[in-house]
Formats: C-alpha cells, structure tokens, sequence
C-alpha cells in the first residue's frame, strides 16, 4: 500500500496533467478565438464592400431612371428637402416654402437672396428678320351691302392678321456668262474672269457648301440624309462628294480655325473640359477625344486628341499662362504651361454628386446642397446686377465667403461622425470636395471667373448630338476636321451669330483676304467687322 508521500506526488502529477490540458485547451480556445476575430473582421470588411457596391449599382440605377424618365435639371425641389432639413431651415426659408405665414420685415441680407421661382421668359413670334408676303383680302360682294339701308359699305381701314409659312430648302444653279472680246486684227482677245472661289473646279457656291457644313455640325444631319433631301429638291449629288466638299471646305478654313485657336489662347482666363468622340479604325472603332477650350460667353475651339492624357493639353497650352476653371479630372493638376497657371474648380460638379447622394444621406446632402444652392443665389443677383468683375468680386466676398466657410465646416463634421462612410456616397461628395477645395474658393477672388464649368460643358451638346447621329468620325482625320467645324460653329452660337450666313460670307471673301487680314475672319473678328461697318454707316 503506496505511503501518504506517494499518494501526494502521485495527485500532484495528475494535477499537474489536468492543468497541462487545461492550458492547452485554453491556447486552442484563444486560437479559435482570434480566429473567429479575423474571420469577423473579414466579413465586416466583405459587407462593407457589399454595402458599398449596392449603394453604386443603386446610384447608377437611379441614374439610368432618371435619365429614361426623369427630369435631368439638378435645381433642388424646396419642397422635397424639407424632409430631413427643416431644422437647418430659417424662418424666413420655412415662410417662402409655404410651411409658415411670411414675417412682415424680413432682414436685409436675407431678403436679397429670396428663393423665386423664375418663369422662362416665352418666346413670342414676330415677323421681324423674315420675308414679307402680303395678301389682301376683300369682303366678299354679297356681304359689302349695309343692312339697314342696303347701300355698298367704303372701304374705312384693315385690321392686320399674321401667319407664318415655310418653303422647303431652295435651290438654285447659278449660270455665269463670262464675257469675251476680240480685236477685229484678229490678234487681241479677252475673256472675263469668273468670280473667285475658295475650292477650284468646284461645283458648289459658298451658299451651299455653308449649308453643308451647318445641316451636318449644327443641325446633326449626316450626308447621306442631305444627299436624299438634295435629290428630293431635284439635285443628285452623292454623298462620297458631300464628303470631298467638307474635306476641300475644312482645308479652305484651316487658316481660320488658327488664327481663332490664337485669339483664345491669348485670353487670361480659360475653361477646359473633354468629351469622347469615336473614331472608325480597323476592325472596329477606337476612342477619340475632343478637348474644348474657351473664355465664356465669347470664342472657343476643340482639339481632337486621340487619348484622354495630358499629353494633349499640354501641347496646345503650352504658351498660356493665367486662370483655368475644370473638373477634377486628376490630368490638369500636372500639366507644364509657360507662365504661372491658377486652377479653379467647378461648384457644378460638386452639386452633382451631393446630389446624386441624397437617395442615401438625404438629410445631411440636402444640407450641402441648400448651403450650394445660395451660393448660385449670390452669382445670380449679380449677373442681374450686371456687376462688374471687381463688384462681383467684393460681393462674393461679403456674401460668399461665410457660405463657404459653413459648408466646410459641415463636411468636417460630417466625416467625425460615428457611422460615416468614406465609400458611401456622401462620403465620396464630401471627399472630393475636400480634395478639390482650395480650387473651389478660388473663383471668390476672381471676379472674371464664373462658380462653375457648365459654359464650357454646354458646348459638349453640339457634339453629342451630332455624335448620336452620325455616331463616328470616319478616320482621325475626319474627327480633326470635326473638330474644326464644331469650334465654328460652337464660337458662332456663343456670339449669336447666324452661322450659314457667316461661313457663306466666309468663304466668299477667303480667296481675296491676305494673311494679315484672316484675324477678321475668326466669329469675333467677323461680328466686330459688322458691328463697326454698321456703325459707321
């Protein structure tokens, strides 16, 4: 029988094992343990890609909706911000949206900047500017006898009715008797010489290749339409030779177009922004790029790239120097200019994405985007104002600044808050904002800039619609000649100029304008001619 001292020795081995196995249990638990942390983090991280992803396919829904079926204007509806917003909402706001009676005195500042909503003004018809038909119309024979007395009515006045008409497309074929003499020796002889031309042995006058070039980059209709409408006014021409006329017009032009390129290069302040346009290569279609540039409301021109890297603007910029508003497209950051280069940002652009994130944040966007949207109320009153660039500047800063200052504190709060998001699309707005805000402040300090980019953007809609119907350059020489209408075109817009009316007196003057006279060419060159001609008759 094992003494106490062995039976001791013998518990505390056992002891000693148990523990052991405890010990090792304990290891694997904390293993498991750790392991199931992992695994939880790494379904964490999975939703939140998940969550993340759904939110993006849910935007480009919305998006594909919207642009199906949806209005596309971005202006806010006041009264679908309410919910969510009525906290962040003045009296005075509240009042003008319906949800109080209005206060009797309203504060100076804020009464200034009132939402209305501004009716379009209609455009009424007037015959001015239009061929005259006038038509008399008597009273019928049997109704000329007075009633009472049944004498024959005189004539007292006319009351005045007009209507408007249209004839389809005229055309004509000019014939020119070119005069001959000779000398009765038998010696001398002359024959007149034909009016100039800007296309040798070509069969078209100005006037119609200038309708060419309008109904194809203005009005969006391909060749092979005009060829028909050609043919159904009694003229066959193929459109393989529509085609060699815009080829033949565009080289015509070409010293046109650099001298335009020159005048808006010279500006100190540019806007610049990109579309894609398709180009017809082997074995299908590569993508293009046009590059627009242009100082608003006045000239621009597009370049045709065939990439959408620096490469392009920093060729075409290299002599610029002075302000340019974009997007935040990551290519503008770097590019080499000869003198110094300030970049402005687009407020639009930021409008559009806080916009887009209300479907997910509509409280804390719709802030923003009441903070955005009286930022456009200032602008407005001093474009109504006709303010000049140094009172529009000193109006910003009075009225803008504080607006900015709040909305940027608001993002700052926005991102501390538990539960933000940074790949949500609030968080994507207020990142990129955030990324791009030394560039947004600047338009403040720049009375000449506008808040936004949307005069350059706008430009993009002659080629998108041009590009929805004949879909694709044919080479990249066809997208550069493209290129060379559309910024004619386009600058032609700008100015309100009647565009066949400018390029037929175009090509009509070319062949006897000397070098040093093709600056008065250009669309703004052009109109200052007319405007100075008139005046001095």
């Amino acid at each position: 029988m094992p003494d106490l001292g062995t039976i001791e020795a013998m518990n505390l081995k056992a002891a000693v094992a148990r523990l052991s196995k405890l010990s090792e249990h304990n290891n694997a638990l904390a293993e498991h343990v750790v392991d199931l942390k992992t695994r939880n983090e790494d379904l964490s991280s999975r939703n939140e890609d998940l969550a993340s992803r759904n939110e993006s396919l849910q935007i480009k829904i919305t998006k594909l909706v919207r642009a199906l079926r949806g209005r596309q204007s971005e202006k806010l509806d006041p009264s679908a911000l309410l919910d969510g917003i009525r906290e962040h909402l003045s009296q005075e706001d509240l009042a003008l949206l319906g949800e109080l009676d209005p206060p009797e005195t309203p504060k100076d500042d804020e009464a200034e900047y009132e939402l209305v909503r501004r009716k379009k003004p209609s455009k009424k018809l007037s015959p001015e500017g239009l061929p005259l038909q006038e038509h008399e119309i008597p009273v019928p024979s049997e109704e000329r006898a007075c009633e009472a007395c049944g004498e024959e009515m005189p004539v007292i006045g006319h009351d005045g009715l007009v209507r408007y008409g249209y004839k389809p497309l005229v055309l004509y074929a000019a014939l020119y008797h070119l005069e001959k003499r000779a000398c009765s020796c038998g010696k001398g002889i002359v024959t007149a010489k034909a009016p100039s031309h800007p296309i040798p042995r070509c069969k078209a006058e100005p006037d119609l290749l200038a309708q060419i070039i309008v109904a194809k980059h203005v009005d969006a209709l391909p060749l092979y339409r005009q060829s028909k409408i050609f043919e159904r006014q009694g003229l066959a021409i193929g459109d393989t030779t529509l085609g060699e006329w815009c080829r033949q017009v565009a080289d015509v032009l070409a010293p046109v177009e650099n001298e335009l390129r020159k005048q808006v290069l010279a500006e100190s302040y540019l806007q610049v922004d990109e579309t894609g346009l398709r180009v017809q290569a082997k074995g299908g279609c590569d993508q293009g790029w046009l590059w627009a540039y242009g100082r608003p409301h006045d000239q621009m021109f597009f370049d045709y790239r065939k990439s959408r890297s620096r490469d392009g603007p920093n060729e075409v910029l290299a002599d610029f120097s002075g302000t340019m508003q974009n997007d935040g497209y990551a290519v503008y950051g770097g590019l080499s200019v000869a003198g110094p280069l300030v970049l402005v940002a687009c407020w639009a652009h930021v409008r559009r994405k806080f916009f887009e994130a209300q479907g997910q944040s509509k409280k804390r966007a719709g802030k923003v985007l009441k903070l955005i949207q009286k930022l456009y109320r200032i602008e407005r009153a001093a474009r109504e104002g006709r303010f000049s660039a140094a009172e529009r500047c000193a109006h910003r800063e009075e009225h803008a600044r504080p607006l900015l200052e709040e909305i940027r504190k608001t993002l700052d709060t926005y991102a501390a808050e538990p539960g933000y998001l940074p790949k949500s699309p609030l968080g994507k707005a207020g990142a990129y904002t955030l990324r791009l805000w030394e560039r947004l402040e600047r338009y403040v300090e720049h009375g000449e800039v506008e808040i936004d980019n949307n005069l350059i953007e706008n430009a993009m809609r002659l080629v998108a619609v041009a590009r929805k119907n004949f879909l694709f350059a044919g080479s990249e020489a066809g997208a550069e000649r493209a290129a060379l209408f559309f910024s004619l075109m386009e600058s032609c817009r700008r100015l309100e100029i009647n565009p066949h009316e400018y390029l037929t007196d175009v090509l009509t003057r070319l062949p006897m304008t000397v070098p040093e006279e093709i600056g008065t060419l250009t669309p703004k060159g052009w109109k200052q001619a007319r405007e100075q001609g008139i005046a001095t008759n």
